[in-house]
């Protein structure tokens, strides 16, 4: 009777070792296959990380290659503004001009669909400069006169006829008033003379008219 609880403690024992080593060995399978889980997922995580540099560093390139064409787009619209401010400007004032004229090209017409505001007519200081007996300098006096104006003569010094003057070198009170408006169409000539009202002689010296022109509204 003894022997046979002995026999059943030892089988007993080996029955219960063979099922711990199983759950052991279905741990261990486990632990096991949860590690290779582990490993993909840090794999997986790896190839993430790369990606994500990756996209990183392309998004930078892009990122500065973006603010390269901003800046650039930002350069040109400042100049075109800059251009569209001067032609508004130029638009408000007008185109500001100068012209050559003298008694040999002194016919101005104002262009159609335009209108001319004259500034200022500049010629030369004196025709020449005498001494006078007491050694004093005299200097003899440059006129323009405004000669025709749309075929009407209004200078004519021959028949005592003066028109406007537009410049004096010594006498510049007696010059009308500047601005002078020009529609268009608008046709006139002028008449350069030296010496002294009575007794004018045509002078051969240059004029130079400034003006703006300005598109009729």
């Amino acid at each position: 009777m003894k022997k046979i609880l002995i026999l059943s403690a030892l089988l007993a024992s080996t029955v219960s070792f063979s099922q711990s080593k199983k759950e052991l060995m279905e741990q261990v399978d486990k632990k096991n296959a949860t590690i290779d889980s582990l490993h993909k997922v840090i794999a997986n995580m790896e190839n993430i990380i790369e990606n994500r540099d990756r996209s990183n560093k392309i998004l930078t390139e892009d990122v500065d290659e973006l603010t390269v064409k901003l800046q650039e787009e930002t350069d040109l619209r400042r100049e075109k503004h800059a251009i569209i401010q001067k032609l508004r400007n130029r638009a408000a004032t007008g185109v500001p001009k100068i012209m050559y004229m003298s008694n040999t090209k002194n016919v101005l017409k104002v262009p159609k669909g335009k209108y001319w505001t004259i500034n200022q007519f500049m010629s030369d200081y004196t025709s020449k400069i005498t001494i006078d007996s007491t050694g004093t300098p005299i200097a003899e006096e440059v006129h323009v006169f405004i000669k025709e104006l749309d075929g009407t003569v209004l200078t004519n010094p021959a028949q005592k006829l003066y028109g406007p003057k537009v410049f004096s070198s010594l006498h510049p009170e007696q010059v009308i008033r500047f601005p002078l408006i020009f529609t268009e169409g608008v046709q006139f000539k002028i008449a350069v003379y030296k010496g002294e009202i009575g007794a004018l002689e045509a002078y051969d010296g240059k004029v130079y008219c400034t003006y703006t022109e300005k598109d009729m509204e």
